[in-house]
């Protein structure tokens, strides 16, 4: 009987013949097997018991096997399950027809569960034989195609992966890695891409000695050609917001230049506020961005911050974009973020929503910016629970430190 090592796999050169295994104890029943197959070129080999069926496997590596049931070494099925357990561990395909004289359901099943892949009754008809020779080789050969095609995708994903990170650490570069100082203001956020590269952005520029720039952006889509869109995005608001006093100006010029300029299908949604570090007046400007949120500490509620006007940025050739203005007190708090948080569903399929987002800032209301975040965010995967991201998350707090 066969060892209970497992088969190995080892190199070997292919050749342009088809391989056949014949398995037979019978010399006469060989002869007659072979003599049916003489008129295709195969490269006949035989073993007579199941040893050395297993080792003729490990030497020639055929691409059909011919088993008679009858041959000495087959208790319970062991070489069909040996062969099985060679392809499983190299890969391969190498069907099996079963050659028996038992036409019984019971005996079919229990080939059929060991590894056999097709039956020919004895006597065999040599017509048959060649027929089904002939159709099952096609199919190993369509078998062996769509592994090849599965490597080649698997090796093409891997690229893709590979890529794919390297555009998110990229894209990632474009964040603030830290915020500019500012007497009594207190700045956080947190950014999580649904996929390794996202359509999120969000910044803090210094716009002149007493101006804060605070930018929470998502373009439509996901991946490598959104994280692009971003990046652009990202290198025009960086180049223009110091040129303008204005956000509803810079909107409206980045979304002239993002028209000129960008031939993708992608377009962007923006909330731009400038906060005045003396005054400590924010004034804003959607371009068809959700709401964002002010937290009034003195009356302990939440008011969106909302405009009239303002389609995305390049969803149109031009257009014009409106402002709002607040006066930010002691212990307010501004919250920028895109609709990956209060659109997000969980397994009942209940939306988070802008009035679970208000009520944890209600709940945050005397809480630094930073813990304000972490609170956000550990509400929302509390009500997530197992259910897929689908969408990229972004949020970013700046608060006026009270005393």
């Amino acid at each position: 009987m066969v060892s209970g090592s497992s088969l190995v796999a080892f190199d070997f050169h292919p050749a342009t013949r088809k391989r056949v295994l014949i398995v037979d104890d019978s010399k006469l029943r060989v002869f007659l097997l072979e003599r049916s197959l003489a008129e295709e070129d195969y490269e006949i080999s035989t073993a007579e018991t199941g040893d050395e069926a297993i080792e003729r496997i490990r030497q020639k590596n055929p691409d059909l096997v011919l088993l008679d049931q009858a041959v000495s070494g087959m208790e319970e099925y062991k070489p069909c399950r040996e062969i099985r357990a060679y392809c499983e561990a190299t890969q391969k395909f190498i069907p099996v027809v079963l050659l028996t004289a038992n036409d019984s359901v019971e005996n079919k099943i229990a080939g059929l569960k060991a590894g056999v892949d097709d039956y020919l009754i004895k006597p065999v008809n040599p017509e048959e034989l060649l027929a089904r020779v002939r159709s099952i080789l096609r199919i190993k050969d369509l078998q062996e195609k769509l592994l090849q095609a599965n490597q080649k995708l698997q090796s093409a994903q891997e690229i893709i992966e590979r890529e794919m990170h390297i555009v998110g650490e990229i894209q990632r570069s474009f964040l603030p890695s830290a915020f500019p100082k500012r007497p009594r203001i207190d700045i956080s956020a947190s950014y999580r891409p649904s996929d390794q590269a996202g359509g999120d952005y969000y910044d803090i520029i210094e716009v002149g000695e007493n101006h804060l720039g605070t930018v929470m952006a998502d373009v439509s889509g996901h991946g490598a050609s959104a994280a692009v869109v971003m990046a652009i995005t990202h290198l025009l608001m960086r180049s223009f917001v110091n040129t303008f006093k204005f956000p509803s100006t810079a909107l409206k010029v980045v979304n002239e230049k993002l028209n000129a300029h960008l031939s993708s299908e992608h377009y962007v949604t923006m909330f731009y506020g400038i906060l005045d570090t003396r005054s400590m007046q924010y004034t804003f400007s959607s371009a068809g961005h959700i709401p964002m949120f002010h937290y009034r500490a003195k009356e302990k509620n939440v008011a969106p911050l909302t405009t009239k006007m303002g389609f995305p940025l390049r969803s149109r050739l031009s257009d014009d974009y409106d402002e709002g203005q607040i006066s930010l007190e002691m212990g307010d708090k501004i919250v920028l973020f895109t609709d990956g948080i209060v659109e997000t569903l969980n397994r009942d399929r209940r939306v988070f929503g802008e009035e679970r987002l208000a009520e944890v800032l209600l709940r945050t209301g005397d809480r630094s910016a930073q813990e304000t975040v972490e609170e956000i965010i550990r509400t929302w995967e509390v009500f997530r629970g197992d259910a897929p991201v689908r969408d990229d998350l972004t949020i970013l707090v700046i608060r006026y430190v009270p005393d």
